[in-house]
């Protein structure tokens, strides 16, 4: 997994914020320079979906490190995705993102203005400079065809056969676009105007997805072209198996510093964000902002709990009673922006939500001694979910559903019984990770596309290395210890995944007596690993739902 990008510098935390916008509020991130401030800035366009899903981290340390060398940093989500409102399904996405990127531009306040983005991020960006004034643009890997990306969704939708048999929809990586947004995409195109009044253009490729001579000229004599030879380890992966671009990075900072020269500010410039409410409740946070969700009225509260600034998202409805239970997702967004979307849901029904990104995460800080970068089978899982479930408890909340997928399902499930905690659902738990987070040796040998992964582990070698192995001992007794402690356990699986592969091997036959005791292990046919058919997500989404307002019961003898 990525580790970061080494630096002397300390790790600069950003600031969440809400920015305004013609339409609704985006959310965004702020990172306050290191003085000298600079007078330029610099705004990360991302990318949509499952390209900024993969990118997000490298995203981060360059956000990180732009701060560090003294630059504003502003980067914002995309209307519906990631953290901020709205619907795939909304009528004119497409320009409502090209208008938002130009209200980002807006809100710095200056000209003197950096951009850097990325894939379809970099399409979006061009359209929405025409005829703007801004000092450069830096495209990195960018798309340049809106057809090449709809043939790309196409085809991953094919390879993962994943189909949404509700509605005329592409799915893949866990988003779900209508017929009618792929269309306008493919609509898009470089034209000769595109960065007609930019200062430069500088793109970064990689050898495998070069960008065309043509295209070059399109986007002006002033531009500028290198290849970088980590950017298709960073975004041409899938999100588990993405590395840190430190080449990438170090590159872009370099080439933004040199063009700022001396040109020092005394103190960085203000972004234009919204108004927050005054707070009411414990955290550091931005405050509240009052969302329109399927026309009735809900609360968005973007905040940092906890010692080290874990990212957290508290979500809850407006002008309801507050319920004694809440829901805890152990993720802001979630595969697919799932958890986010389910949030918003969850408090028009009334339940209130927090999404927390565990330490090394996207935002989120670190704990002394943690390497940067994320560690998805890591040690400090455990106390960031105890600060989880104490900011809510702290909130007025006395018990709490926890919702996690693949390592955070192994880091819930493993962690033991925490006060507040009344029901765990995990998703696509990996068991054969051990105590220490390591994974076994047969599966690293068996490493690669996730197909021949899954052909790999249905092997009879496979099974004895489990026997061989003796690791399934270690996640049955914490499971036994949380049902002891009254704790509702619910184990979800995919039907073809890894974890569920493993639990037939190596635990089912063993967990016999803990499924008596009130262990619910629960198949989900379609589901995929990230949950990537949307059917088969809405169905596991409701279930939570319900086992959230489900009446709470005495524990029972054991």
């Amino acid at each position: 997994m990525g580790n970061g990008v080494t630096s002397s510098a300390p790790l600069l935390l950003p600031v969440p914020m809400w920015l305004d916008t013609s339409g609704s509020p985006l959310a965004a991130w702020r990172y306050q320079p290191v003085a000298p401030a600079r007078s330029r800035k610099v705004l990360i366009v991302p990318s949509i979906a499952y390209e900024d899903r993969v990118a997000e981290s490298g995203c981060v340390a360059l956000a990180q490190q732009l701060a560090a060398a003294g630059f504003e940093v502003l980067t914002f989500d995309h209307y519906a995705t990631d953290q901020s409102p709205g619907s795939l399904t909304d009528e004119g996405i497409v320009n409502r993102w090209i208008r938002d990127i130009a209200s980002a531009l807006d809100s710095l306040g200056t000209n003197d203005v950096d951009i850097v983005t990325f894939r379809l991020g970099a399409l979006l960006t061009l359209q929405a400079t025409r005829g703007r004034t801004v000092r450069s643009i830096v495209l990195l890997s960018p798309t340049t065809s809106g057809k090449r990306f709809v043939r790309e969704l196409r085809a991953m939708q094919a390879a993962g056969g994943t189909r949404d048999t509700s509605s005329n929809h592409v799915v893949a990586g866990g988003y779900a676009f209508p017929e009618d947004v792929l269309r306008d995409l493919a609509q898009l195109d470089v034209s000769h105007d595109a960065t007609a009044r930019m200062a430069r253009t500088l793109v970064y490729d990689s050898p495998a997805r070069p960008v065309s001579a043509s295209v070059l000229g399109l986007l002006g004599a002033a531009t500028k072209r290198s290849t970088a030879d980590d950017i298709d380890r960073w975004i041409d992966v899938s999100a588990d198996q993405s590395e840190m671009p430190h080449h990438t990075i170090r590159c872009v900072v370099a080439d933004l510093t040199d063009a700022a020269g001396a040109d020092v500010a005394i103190a960085a410039g203000a972004f234009r964000a919204a108004e927050p409410d005054a707070p009411s409740s414990p955290g550091w946070h931005d405050g509240s902002r009052t969302l329109s969700q399927n026309n009735r009225l809900i609360v968005e509260d973007r905040r940092r709990i906890g010692a080290v600034g874990l990212a957290a998202v508290f979500t809850r409805p407006r002008g309801h009673h507050q319920t004694d239970s809440a829901v805890l997702f152990l993720s802001t967004t979630g595969p697919g922006d799932s958890f986010g979307h389910a949030a918003k849901e969850y408090a028009v029904a009334g339940i209130a939500s927090l999404r927390v990104d565990f330490a090394g995460f996207r935002e989120s800080g670190l704990w002394p001694g943690q390497p940067p970068g994320p560690s998805f089978y890591q040690p400090y899982g455990q106390r960031d979910l105890e600060i989880a479930v104490k900011h809510l408890r702290e909130l007025g909340y006395q018990s709490v559903v926890v919702v996690g997928i693949c390592s955070a399902a192994w880091a819930m499930v493993t962690a033991g019984p925490i006060d507040g905690i009344r029901s765990l659902v995990a998703v696509n738990p990996q068991f054969y990770v051990s105590s220490n987070g390591a994974i076994p040796w047969f599966l690293k040998k068996n490493s690669g596309t996730r197909s021949r992964h899954e052909r790999s582990l249905r092997t009879a070698g496979w099974a004895a290395a489990i026997v061989r192995a003796h690791i399934s001992h270690y996640s049955l007794r914490r499971i036994r210890q949380l049902i002891l402690a009254g704790v509702s356990v619910h184990l979800v699986f995919a039907d073809d995944d890894t974890g569920l592969t493993f639990w037939r091997l190596a635990l089912k036959r063993r967990s016999a007596r803990l499924r008596r005791r009130g262990l619910h292990v629960d198949i989900y046919p379609g589901l995929g690993h990230n949950l990537d058919n949307p059917v088969a997500r809405a169905d596991l989404l409701t279930f939570i739902r319900r086992e959230a307002t489900r009446p709470e019961q005495p524990m029972a003898r054991r």
